[in-house]
C-alpha cells in the first residue's frame, strides 16, 4: 500500500554485547512515478450545425444547413411563426435521420414571419443551436 508506514527493527547493539534496542522508523512507500491514472475519457457530444438558411421552394420552406457532426444519432428541427407582435418560444417541428443537411417544412401560413433553428444529437447529449434563419412566407 501507497503512504506512510511504521517499520519496527530490532537492533543489536556490538559495543555493549549482546543488547537488542527496537527501533521505529516512518516509511513512505510512494507509487511509481511512472504509473499512470486512469481516466474517463471525456463524454462524446456531437458537434452543432451551421449555416442555417431558408427559402421558398414553391408551397414549401426549405431549409438547408452545413452538418458538422459525426457520430449523431438525430437533427432537431425547431420553429416559431407570427403574424404580429413578438415570436412565441420555439417548438420542435421536425426529428430527422443523421446526417441530414435540409427539411422542408410544408405548414407556412400566409403572411407569417417563421424563424428557423436545428441542432444534432446523441442520445441524451444535444448541441447548441445552429444561427437563426429567418423568413416571410407569402
Amino acid at each position: 500500500d501507497y503512504g506512510i508506514h511504521s517499520l519496527m527493527v530490532m537492533v543489536q547493539d556490538h559495543e555493549h554485547g549482546d543488547n537488542w534496542d527496537a527501533r521505529e522508523w516512518k516509511v513512505s512507500v510512494l507509487a511509481p512515478t511512472n504509473s499512470v491514472t486512469p481516466t474517463n475519457p471525456p463524454p462524446f457530444v456531437p458537434s452543432a450545425p451551421t449555416g442555417l438558411s431558408v427559402q421558398i421552394a414553391g408551397n414549401d420552406m426549405l431549409l438547408n444547413w452545413i452538418n458538422n457532426s459525426t457520430g449523431e444519432d438525430r437533427y432537431e428541427v425547431e420553429m416559431t411563426h407570427k403574424k404580429n407582435g413578438p415570436f412565441p418560444p420555439f417548438s420542435k417541428v421536425a426529428t430527422l435521420p443523421p446526417n441530414s443537411r435540409a427539411y422542408a417544412y410544408s405548414f407556412g401560413i400566409k403572411n407569417s414571419n417563421y424563424q428557423f433553428r436545428v441542432r444534432a444529437a446523441a442520445g441524451t447529449k444535444v448541441t447548441d443551436y445552429s444561427n437563426v434563419a429567418s423568413i416571410r412566407f407569402k
